[in-house]
């Protein structure tokens, strides 16, 4: 019965007729999923693979072989034992130091606004509709929207980025712009919006006075957290806000001239009257009202107007992100990243939300079930060129396969007949009596560079790269350093931020890491997952009580968040590199270590400052292989990473023989390297043993949000793949079971025969 009342708390109310507020489904975090999905019939981007078409196609099979390189156990050589001991490693404790002073600071903010969040954070919004309609402002352009690029290049640091990009997006559409880290992705939202000027190409626009409004992968950090909410939807409007002020500032001197007895000066009047003429046009006195009706449908309260914008969750700065943007009035919306750092509920109402707009809609990401529940079109971006695929993201997966595989059969067909021209052209050479056949086979042959249907290569995908960590130390017996397997642990620890109850985060909490261990630790946005790693590295004390068995910083490795902000902006990649390079691995072995992880040629010496988010969050990732850790403590490690890294990062967590404990939202990640959930549920710190898949059979309700979300033709979450490690024994076990039932046979054979011949001699 229990179950039952709790399925049907869940239940979300249909949709609102069309009259009424189509942004009521958006007030609450639960979300139906089948919100209608804007229309639009108007034509698509020319094929580009229509030169394709003109080749017949004969069967080929590509040469089979490795998808990804291997980085040797070889090139993990152990430093001589005074060496390791030197200033290398006095380098990592300095850079952990660090880690822990930044982390430390931001804990000391967050309990000096803890008291104010007594009744605010936990307060349950309803998001009553208390509005008949809400129609979205826009700039004002009529009729169908539309803007994209045509035939973009652009270089950054004398790197080429882009080389040839072309899209088009219009009213109704929602675009999801795909690629490898540093491929070019939030470089064309840039150009887009007039930051950056293309050397060759221009961004197009159906109307030159559509207003783009953007939301950049970092606009969390740029929000004020002082400021309230309102006066922080209001920075969203800069121009408009000068305006205002400006005019309040000659009114109250109007004021004070007329209580001085003094006449104004007409100049000024008539600068007044200008100013009043620009706010009208501007809708400046239209802004407030505006605002409250715009917070209200997005599920704010009309009191949570005049809270300070640091006591919203992630979750609710999302929502802040969103509604700065709207109040700009777009014509179009541009979003880089917007699930990073977000939990599924929030990912819910984002999705829901976007999908209700009709004015074109640009995203980049590499969150895959997002992309197959939002986007309607995916341009993919591979060797700074683009490709543009009608349908989702698994819809884009099919096609691009598909006519991949296509190409390279074509190419490959082509390749062949040039090489057999060019054969008959060059063993003919000298001879007179075959010259007038060589001018022919030479005539075909320009023909078919100099044709339509001349193919270039394919362009090469990027893949996973299999790397691992660096091995925990082992003792002389084969096991890591002798004594208990305990690496850290919390009994009975309760913990929170300032006096009142409902601030703690989790109560009389046990968890404990033990060698081999590889944990994930799941919950909403602000359960208190990061702060359970604080405890554990030392960071912070329990407030409430309870006992911690810290862990060894020697022997840790640390990822945070924001690991990616934390590397030097001015040193260039291969310093940063060489700087936490404690194995003392050889240089050239660095430059092939790189080589794997795509930082080559000009890209070794680029400043972090000059690299993309990704690149920023690979270089970091690549530092902890180069420090021997029996810990690695991960916090939300996929953040920027596109789909090839995450497969990476999975696949060396997987092999690492030593422990592991990962913070992360998301859910496929954990699903391939986890092997026990750490959930931290109302209040309370759960463990289950055993994988994601196994937390989710122990939780219906989740399991069915989860469910929700897989892309067609997916068979979901699985168990945690085998180790290489395990597949070898199942391997051996069979092979034992195998040479087992060949002796048994033997003797069954043996046996017969046996009896025959008694038979026989009887």
């Amino acid at each position: 019965a229990a179950e039952k009342a709790e399925a049907a708390a869940t239940v979300v109310a249909e949709p609102p007729a069309t009259d009424s507020n189509p942004f009521a489904a958006l007030k609450d975090v639960g979300l139906k999923d089948d919100v209608d999905v804007p229309g639009g019939g108007a034509p698509k981007d020319d094929n580009p693979f229509a030169v394709l078409q003109g080749i017949d196609v004969e069967s080929y099979t590509p040469s089979a072989g490795s998808t990804y390189s291997e980085v040797d156990d070889s090139d993990f050589k152990d430093p001589l034992e005074e060496i390791r001991g030197g200033t290398k490693k006095s380098a990592h404790a300095l850079h952990m130091e660090e880690v822990a002073r930044k982390v430390q600071e931001e804990d000391e903010e967050r309990r000096r606004i803890a008291k104010e969040e007594e009744d605010f954070i936990k307060r349950t919004r309803r998001g009553a509709n208390e509005t008949d309609r809400f129609v979205l402002e826009t700039g004002g352009v009529t009729g169908v929207v539309g803007i994209g690029l045509k035939k973009v290049a652009v270089r950054l640091g004398g790197k080429p980025v882009v080389q040839d990009a072309s899209w088009f997006v219009k009213s109704g559409e929602r675009v999801a712009l795909v690629g490898a880290n540093g491929c070019g992705k939030t470089t064309q939202l840039r150009v887009l919006t007039g930051e950056l000027e293309p050397e060759e190409g221009e961004p197009i626009f159906s109307d030159p006075k559509i207003k783009l409004a953007v939301l950049s992968q970092g606009f969390v950090d740029e929000l004020e957290p002082e400021r309230s909410l309102r006066d922080e939807l209001m920075a969203a409007l800069p121009k408009e806000m000068a305006l205002m002020e400006k005019i309040e500032t000659m009114q109250a001197e109007f004021e004070a001239a007329a209580k001085e007895g003094e006449e104004t000066d007409m100049d000024k009047i008539e600068e007044f009257t200008e100013l009043q003429e620009q706010a009208e046009q501007l809708k400046v006195y239209e802004i407030p009202k505006r605002l409250e009706m715009l917070a209200q449908n997005v599920g704010f309260l009309q009191t949570d107007l005049d809270q300070p914008v640091k006591l919203f969750s992630g979750g609710w700065k999302v929502r802040i992100g969103i509604s700065k943007m709207l109040m700009q009035a777009p014509d179009a919306l541009l979003l880089d990243e917007p699930t990073n750092h977000l939990d599924l509920s929030s990912v819910e109402w984002l999705e829901a939300f976007l999908r209700l707009q009709t004015i074109p809609l640009v995203l980049v990401s590499h969150d895959r079930e997002f992309m197959d529940r939002v986007c309607d079109k995916v341009v993919d971006t591979v060797d700074g060129m683009t490709y543009s695929y009608d349908g989702n993201y698994t819809d884009y997966v099919k096609k691009r396969d598909r006519d991949w595989l296509d190409w390279h059969r074509k190419y490959t067909l082509q390749s062949q007949k040039v090489r057999a021209l060019q054969e008959f052209i060059n063993v003919n050479k000298s001879n007179q009596n075959m010259a007038a056949a060589r001018r022919n086979k030479q005539t075909e042959l320009d023909k078919m560079q100099a044709s339509d249907e001349w193919l270039d290569p394919p362009p090469k995908h990027v893949r996973r790269i299999a790397f691992k960590f660096k091995e925990p130390e082992t003792s002389r017996r084969g096991t890591t350093t002798e004594g208990d397997d305990l690496m850290a642990s919390l009994s009975g620890v309760t913990h929170g931020y300032g006096s009142a109850g409902d601030e703690v985060l989790f109560a009389d909490a046990d968890f404990e890491v033990r060698k081999g261990d590889k944990i994930g630790i799941v919950g909403r946005n602000g359960s208190g997952k990061s702060t359970l790693l604080k405890l554990l590295m030392g960071w912070e004390p329990p407030s409430g009580g309870g006992e911690v068995n810290l862990i060894d910083p020697k022997s840790t490795g640390y990822f945070t968040q924001h690991q990616a902000d934390l590397l030097p902006p001015e040193k260039t990649a291969f310093q940063v590199v060489q700087e936490v390079n404690t194995i003392l691995m050889a240089e050239n072995e660095l430059y092939a270590l790189m080589a794997k992880f795509r930082f080559v040629g000009e890209m070794l010496d680029t400043k972090v400052k000059n690299l993309s988010g990704g690149e920023k969050a690979r270089l970091a990732i690549l530092g902890l292989m180069l420090q021997p850790n029996n810990l690695l403590i991960l916090d939300e490690p996929t953040n920027h990473l596109d789909i090839p890294m995450k497969e990476t990062l999975e696949y060396a967590l997987r092999e690492f023989k030593g422990s592991v404990v990962v913070v992360s939202h998301d859910r496929w990640f954990l699903s391939q390297c986890v092997r026990k959930v750490v959930a931290i549920e109302k209040g309370k710190v759960k463990t289950y043993d055993g994988d994601y898949r196994f937390y989710l059979d122990k939780n219906a309700r989740m399991r069915r949000q989860v469910e929700k979300h897989y892309t067609e033709g997916s068979n979901g979450i699985q168990s945690v793949p085998v180790t290489v490690a395990e597949q070898k024994a199942d391997e051996r076990k069979v092979l034992r079971k195998n040479e087992w039932s060949a002796k048994l046979q033997e003797k069954k054979v043996a046996l017969r025969a046996a009896r025959a011949r008694a038979r026989g001699n009887g």
